[in-house]
């Protein structure tokens, strides 16, 4: 069995919905879902993880939801090689980067499909995405 972590901001909204539309599209024999906003969330919700799924809100102000902060600071020096990450926002690209710049420096293997929620939660297409994402999981656990 996987573990999955999904870490999410805020702890309301269409990325939250989303989170929990992408949860649904997990084969529950499978995986172990653990999910958390981001505030509560750790390094430790990550590491301790097979599958991490991040998702944000953005702002025309900010492509990252503050409620990572903690998450990007704490991330210095941990090696999070073997894991998987696949990001997700409320908004442009832009905040793809910015996870990208967090861990750079962890090992993780990141999917570099970003999916980008736009006007609303469209279940089929993040059903789509998350096969994706999934197919990509298990070819990279597999090498």
């Amino acid at each position: 069995m996987y573990k999955v972590a999904f870490l999410y901001a805020p702890n309301d909204g269409k990325v939250k919905q989303a989170a929990l539309v992408m949860e649904n599209a997990l084969d529950k024999k499978v995986f172990k879902i653990k999910s958390k906003d981001a505030l509560t969330g750790t390094v430790t919700s990550i590491a301790g993880a097979d599958l991490v799924i991040l998702g944000t809100e953005t702002t025309s102000s900010s492509p990252c939801h503050k409620d990572f902060t903690e998450i990007f600071r704490a991330l210095e020096g941990i090696n999070l090689g073997g894991r998987v990450c696949a990001l997700y926002s409320s908004g442009p690209r832009s905040s793809f980067s910015t996870f990208k710049k967090a861990f750079k420096d962890t090992n993780i293997d990141i999917y570099e499909e970003f999916f980008s929620l736009q006007d609303k939660v469209d279940a089929s297409e993040i059903s789509k995405w998350m096969k994706h994402v999934i197919s990509y999981f298990k070819e990279r656990k597999k090498t």
